[in-house]
Formats: structure tokens, C-alpha cells, sequence
């Protein structure tokens, strides 16, 4: 029966997850100390007890009834002792390796869990208890192979100088499943390991903090290493995530046995070992960005069904796409020269969550006048001042005459002069996830970023019932040179490591303003890109300030510009950076009029420009896509 106090224990976390991510977040950072329960989770090894129990029955029944009774007792060394002792040492290396082996990560899963998460908590040494090389796998799968080295047992010559210069290492202490001089399973492998082990752990230990995962830290070598630094070192610190006892007397008693060892828990519900990662992301969202506040609510209607904001912004789209088909049928764009795009290709890669959407100015189709127009309007409150210059060097040398103020001034009485006026080209983005659905494709999350400072995209969405999470770069104070997130639920952070962004809480749309954006319900000032030294400076914070989650995705994914000219440099800055991370990597772009240069300059760093006008192409994508076959086990059903 659990008792009150786990709410407590609860409570306890918060103050627990702050220290946490202090501790992350400094120089040093923490050791991540990496127990059997770890790989117990993906359900391909047995603990230490549950593999000492199946190797006991490969023994006599005398020696199967002793290690039943030593680990009652809790007594897994002299258990162990007791298996190889009967087996005989070849027999108990196979067996080791049948337990322990590679052969039984062929299929794991490591894109998920708390091993998928760990890899980015750490900046140095890793240490691990375990045989197995799931930490080797994981942290290789992360894009973080241990390439400076792994370390097994106690060897001076390698963990003093990786500690002390902070290596990328991984210190497997225990040994590993192959290398059985090193393997630390029997009473007699641990008396003659530990040894040198427990000054080197000292070592370890006292320098810097650990933060132990899928460890039980209960009669363990390691928690009595910790208590004699405990006693020799008052206040040194180390993190757990453990269960916490259901019962109070046992959950008292093992708050005070973590104290002695100085170790501040992290505590979830026993038995409910999927709260790991919980805590985990917990812990890596703080260290990857801080918390700004929550988004003021909008004016929603709470009386409308889930389907209807659906419903109504399918009708909407509909009515958007009927008015651009009769400019088609009226003969306006058929103008000469224009392209015909693989349209199976691209359907075919939208259904599949292959392809993000880069809005431009021209998505706007007019009703928004902050493209070329608004760089003539300013070009003419300059005058003569204005001849001969590039749109973007207008807008520098506005804001150099005047200040960045009065430009954001004559952008932000466009903005709020003209309502939300979405296109086709925004419905069909907002309702496109869940048309989607409805043909059994999916549910992959939609990517769209966008270069326009309104929040028409975000307007569409919100109408449809779509819900995402926002990025938008800042260009100015508070948060200069980050990318504030908002999550699906209202919370709003600034990503001041997007090195260490890797994850987002669920699959919602995710909407990206690349040139920042007016944000009012973000309690943010409004932040621009807009003139030539803007583009300068965010292409040379590119791919860093971009969160590496969004990185990722980007980078197996290609981009289809609709609306855009591709004329600033922070663009093509990073379509080079995802190229070069990809080399078969490839993209496409909307345009008209045509410019063959254009499309063999693009084409080089693979966007492919396709010249037609986005009119006709936003109506025969959605008839194409409306035609598009249901997946395969949707048509079945």
C-alpha cells in the first residue's frame, strides 16, 4: 500500500531536478554511472540476479539449491562463484556470452528510453557495471561514439589521465562480456579487482558528481566507496534516479542510507520504471534551455468539437483553392515555360514524413505587403538614398539613418493594419496532417518553417485544431541569438544550448520562424530579421543556434520553398550545412518567373528549382493529393 509521503517524494524532485541541471549545465558537468537496470529495460538481459539464477540451472541441483540461497541473501559475488566454480571457467565464459553478447542487440531499440536520452547528459568520462555494450551501441547511435576510448578495469595508465583531462571515455569498471581477465562476475574476480578499483573510483568520485542510472545502489561496492568520501568529504554530492518504497518505514530507511553516501535521489513510483525517461527529459530540457513563462492563452471557443475547427478549415481551403482554380481555368497561369514537378515524388514524401515546408513572402500572395513591397515602400521614404540598392541594403540603410526601432515600427503597422488573412497555401499545410490520417498515412509530424514575421501559419493552425510546438529566432534582447520554444501546452523557453535540444515532448506539427516574428502571446518584444547585416549574422550562426532536434529531423528530411526567392544568405546557409552533412540530401523550390542561372546555382547545393507559378502548383498539389491512394492497411480495413 503506498503511503502520503510519495507525494512528498514527488515534491522532492523538483528541488532535486534544479540541482540537477545546475549541475549540468557547469563546466564540469556530471559522470553518468550506468547500471545493469539500464540494459534491463530494452528486455534483452537478465540482472545480475535473474542471469545468476539462469546459469544455476546448467549446475548440479546441490549447487543450484546453494545459489538460491545466496541470493536470497543477496549474496551475488559468492553466488557467482559458486556457477563458475561448477561450470568450469570455458563453460562459464560461454555462458557469460550467451547472456551478455552482441548478438542479442541485432534488434534493439535504442532510438527510444532512457538510452536514447543519455548520450547528450554527458561531456565527458561514462562509467558503467555492465558487460553488455549497449552504451557503446547507444552512444554511437546518438552521433557520440566514445571515439577517444573505452577503458576496461582498473588500468591507471588510461582512467587517471582521462579523468583529469575530462576524456570522451567509457570506463567499463566491471570489464566486458569478451574479455574475461578484466570481468568482474565472482567473489574472487571482485576481491582481486577492487582492489585498485576503489582508489580509482575514489578518484572519480570526489573530482566531480556522478549520476547514477539503473543502478539499485542497495549492498553495493560502489555505495561503499561513496560513504567513505561521504565521511572524508562532507557535502560532495552525486544524483540517482531510484523507485521509491511504497511502504514509509522502508522509504525512510532508504533516504537515510542515500544520505550517508551523500547521494540526492530522483525518485518515481516503484515499479513504474517508464518514469525514467520522464525524468530524464526533465532533466535535459533544463539543461538545454530555461524557462521563460507560459504563453498567454488565445481566444479559443471551448464549445466547438474537436472535429469542427477541422471541419471548417477544410471548407475554408476549399473556397481559397476554388478562387485560384478559376484564375487557372481563366487562362492566367498558363504562361509559357513553366515546369512540371514530380507530383507522385512529393506526395509520396509528405505521406512518409519526408518533407518539410519553408514558407516565403510570396505564400502571403499579396495580402501581406512585407516582401518586395514593403523594401519600395522604404525605398521611397529614402528617396534618392535608395537608388541602385539591393532590398536588403535598403532596410540596412534605413535602420543606420534612423534606428532598428523605426523599422520595426513600419513592420509591426503592416502587421497589426492587416488582419490574419491565411491563403490556400496556409489551410492546406493546417489541414494536411490530418487529410493524412484520414488515408491511414502517418501521424509524422509536419515541419514548417517560414522567413515571414506574421503568424499566419500559426493563425491557420490554431482555426484547424492543430496543435505544434513554435520556434522563433530572436534577433534582438531578451534571448539575442536563440531560438525561444513554445510547447504545445503554452510553456515558453529560450534553447541557449541547442547543442543539447535533442527531444520534443510528442509528434505535433512544428513550426519554425527562421527570421523571427510577432509573437505578442509570447510576452516577447518583436524580434526581425531584416536588413543585410541581419542575414549576415544569422547565417554565421548557422547550423549552431539551431536546436540539434530540429537539425536532425532537417537533415532526413528534403524542403519544399513555396513563396520563396531564395535570396538571403542565412538560407542558403543552411541548405549548404544539411548537404554537407548529406551529400544525397535534396530539396525543391517553387518559382516564377524563370532564371535557368538560378536553377543551376541551386540545383549544385541540391535544391532543385522548379519554375511554375505557386498558384497553379498549391491547386494541383491538393487535387493530386486528394487523389493520392490510401495506405495499404487503411484500404484493407
Amino acid at each position: 500500500m503506498e503511503f502520503a509521503g510519495i507525494e512528498l517524494a514527488a515534491k522532492q524532485n523538483d528541488l532535486s531536478i534544479r540541482r540537477l541541471v545546475e549541475q549540468l549545465r557547469s563546466p564540469i558537468g556530471v559522470i553518468p554511472f550506468i547500471g545493469a537496470g539500464l540494459s534491463k529495460g530494452l528486455n534483452l538481459f537478465p540482472e545480475w540476479g535473474e542471469a545468476l539464477r539462469e546459469l544455476a540451472q546448467r549446475t548440479g541441483a546441490a549447487e543450484a539449491a546453494s545459489v538460491e540461497t545466496l541470493l536470497k541473501q543477496e549474496q551475488y559475488e559468492r553466488a557467482a562463484a559458486v556457477i563458475a566454480d561448477a561450470l568450469g571457467d570455458e563453460e562459464f565464459q560461454r555462458s557469460i556470452a550467451a547472456k551478455f553478447g552482441d548478438h542479442l542487440l541485432k534488434n534493439a531499440d535504442l532510438s527510444a528510453g532512457p538510452v536514447a536520452i543519455l548520450p547528450f547528459l554527458a561531456g565527458g568520462p561514462v562509467i558503467t557495471t555492465n558487460f553488455d555494450r549497449v552504451v557503446e551501441r547507444a552512444f554511437a547511435r546518438a552521433g557520440r561514439p566514445f571515439d577517444e576510448g573505452i577503458i576496461k578495469g582498473p588500468n591507471p595508465d588510461e582512467v587517471v589521465p582521462a579523468l583529469q583531462q575530462n576524456r570522451f571515455v567509457l570506463w567499463k569498471i566491471h570489464g566486458d562480456w569478451q574479455d574475461r581477465r578484466m570481468r568482474v562476475f565472482t567473489e574472487k574476480e571482485y576481491k582481486r579487482i577492487y582492489r585498485d578499483l576503489e582508489h580509482l573510483l575514489w578518484l572519480a568520485l570526489t573530482n566531480r558528481p556522478a549520476l547514477f542510472i539503473g543502478c539499485s545502489l542497495v549492498q553495493d561496492r560502489v555505495v561503499a566507496v561513496l560513504e567513505k568520501i561521504q565521511r572524508a568529504h562532507k557535502g560532495i554530492a552525486h544524483f540517482a534516479i531510484l523507485q521509491a518504497p511504497a511502504r514509509e518505514e522502508e522509504f525512510r530507511a532508504r533516504e537515510k542510507t542515500l544520505r550517508r553516501a551523500g547521494i540526492v535521489p530522483l525518485w518515481y513510483p516503484e515499479g513504474r520504471h517508464e518514469r525514467i525517461q520522464s525524468l530524464l527529459g526533465q532533466v535535459l530540457d533544463g539543461m538545454s534551455s530555461y524557462r521563460l513563462g507560459a504563453r498567454r492563452a488565445r481566444d479559443e471557443s471551448e464549445a466547438r468539437s474537436p472535429a469542427e475547427p477541422y471541419r471548417v478549415a477544410r471548407r475554408v481551403l476549399e473556397l481559397e483553392l476554388r478562387d485560384l482554380a478559376e484564375g487557372v481555368d481563366a487562362g492566367w497561369a498558363e504562361e509559357a515555360g513553366q515546369e512540371t514537378p514530380g507530383y507522385t515524388s512529393l506526395i509520396d514524401r509528405i505521406a512518409k514524413g519526408r518533407m518539410a515546408f519553408f514558407l516565403g513572402a510570396g505564400a502571403c500572395m499579396g495580402r501581406l505587403p512585407l516582401g518586395r513591397a514593403f523594401y519600395e515602400d522604404l525605398a521611397r521614404r529614402l528617396g534618392s538614398d535608395a537608388a541602385g540598392l539591393h532590398p536588403v541594403d535598403i532596410a540596412q540603410h534605413f535602420t543606420d539613418l534612423n534606428d532598428r526601432d523605426a523599422l520595426y515600427t513600419q513592420v509591426g503597422d503592416i502587421i497589426n493594419r492587416v488582419p490574419p488573412q491565411p491563403t490556400a497555401i496556409h489551410w492546406f499545410l493546417a489541414t494536411l496532417r490530418q487529410r493524412l490520417l484520414e488515408k491511414g498515412y502517418g501521424p509524422a509530424p509536419l515541419m514548417i518553417l517560414t522567413t515571414n514575421n506574421d503568424n499566419w501559419m500559426e493563425w491557420a493552425l490554431d482555426q484547424a485544431g492543430e496543435k505544434y510546438h513554435l520556434f522563433t529566432f530572436r534577433r534582438e534582447e531578451p534571448c539575442r541569438g536563440c531560438f525561444v520554444y513554445c510547447t504545445p501546452q503554452g510553456e515558453v523557453r529560450a534553447v541557449d544550448r541547442p547543442a543539447a535540444f535533442r527531444r520534443l515532448e510528442d509528434e505535433s506539427t512544428v513550426v519554425v520562424k527562421y527570421h523571427g516574428g510577432f509573437h505578442p502571446e509570447l510576452s516577447l518584444p518583436p524580434s526581425y530579421v531584416f536588413t543585410s547585416r541581419d542575414f549576415v549574422e544569422l547565417a554565421g550562426r548557422v547550423p549552431e543556434a539551431i536546436p540539434q532536434v530540429l537539425l536532425d529531423r532537417l537533415g532526413n528530411m528534403g524542403m519544399l520553398f513555396i513563396g520563396h526567392g531564395l535570396g538571403d544568405v542565412s538560407i542558403e546557409g543552411l541548405v549548404r550545412v544539411l548537404k554537407g552533412r548529406r551529400p544525397d540530401w535534396m530539396s525543391w523550390a517553387v518559382q516564377w518567373p524563370p532564371n535557368p542561372a538560378r536553377q543551376t546555382y541551386w540545383k549544385a547545393i541540391g535544391v532543385r528549382i522548379v519554375h511554375l507559378l505557386q498558384e497553379k502548383f498549391i491547386v494541383e498539389l491538393d487535387q493530386r493529393l486528394e487523389d493520392f491512394p490510401k495506405a495499404l492497411h487503411a484500404a484493407q480495413a
